[in-house]
């Protein structure tokens, strides 16, 4: 394992990535502290060696991170805004919107 700082992996880049192609892994320092590990994919020390993520691992992944999931899947529904075949006037949306917001 070599270690190369971010000044000179930026000068050669191209010729670092081809040895990290053939199974090299390079540890990349930034004023002499590591702060990042460059390998092939699918390497033993890799995150996502192995299975293929799917969503549902992803969803796992970032729940177990404590990120907070949407209830349910997003619909077309809920990006549109609302028109004319509403029901609601403009004022009678801003009134619920101050209403959510505690404003009244």
């Amino acid at each position: 394992m070599r270690v190369v700082n971010i000044k000179e992996l930026k000068a050669r880049l191209s010729s670092y990535l081809r040895d990290v192609g053939k199974g090299d892994e390079l540890l990349v320092t930034d004023r002499g502290r590591i702060c990042a590990r460059l390998g092939p994919p699918g390497h033993p020390g890799d995150s996502s060696a192995g299975a293929t993520k799917t969503g549902t691992d992803l969803v796992a992944r970032l729940a177990a991170m404590g990120a907070r999931l949407p209830l349910r899947p997003r619909r077309l529904a809920d990006y549109q805004r609302p028109g004319e075949n509403s029901g609601l006037t403009t004022r009678q949306i801003d009134d619920l919107l101050d209403q959510a917001r505690g404003e009244r």
